[in-house]
């Protein structure tokens, strides 16, 4: 699924990159040029580490994980087939007549990478805008929380713009078959 995910994540950056810094930007009032700078930086980070190496995590998971419980006979439930799909979701391949199983486990892992994501770029965010731990706006310093919080909206805005898209996906995908 990487190789789904990431170059289609690699083409919405420069969007994700303007959404996300105009939003911080409404939420620091730190200066929109530098905002936009860290949010270009901070995406691009998360975007190219930070997916790569979730995937990896997650398929390193689902080796051990689905390994382990296919000796259990689970998945034959339905709760099974789906629990089983969200661990199998970083590892999917095409079948005929079931493409559909592509876009929604996009929609599985945008969870891990939004939360990947907000981690990676909260840090980037963090190191390179002054900020006032005691939470007050003084001079070009933003709050500690005010910056923790702006992102995770921030991303949150963005990933639900991604899951709109791949829900999109997956219903044309589902209505062609």
């Amino acid at each position: 699924m990487i190789f789904v995910t990431w170059p289609a994540m690699m083409k919405a950056l420069i969007p994700i990159i303007a959404i996300e810094a105009f939003y911080i930007q409404r939420r620091t009032h730190y200066p929109m040029a530098k905002t936009l700078w860290r949010s270009a930086l901070a995406n691009a980070v998360s975007t190219v580490l930070g997916l790569p190496m979730t995937w990896l995590a997650l398929v390193a998971i689902e080796m051990f994980v689905g390994e382990t419980l296919s000796r259990l006979d689970w998945e034959k439930s339905v709760i099974g087939k789906v629990i089983g799909f969200i661990i199998y979701s970083p590892w999917v391949m095409p079948q005929p007549g079931a493409l559909w199983v592509i876009p929604l486990a996009v929609l599985v892992l945008l969870v891990p990478f939004y939360f990947v994501s907000v981690w990676i770029e909260r840090a980037v965010f963090q190191h390179m805008i002054p900020y006032d731990e005691s939470g007050s706006h003084t001079g070009t310093e933003v709050g500690e929380s005010t910056i923790r919080a702006a992102v995770r909206d921030a991303n949150l805005l963005s990933y639900g713009i991604l899951f709109v898209l791949t829900s999109i996906w997956l219903v044309s995908t589902l209505r062609r078959q």
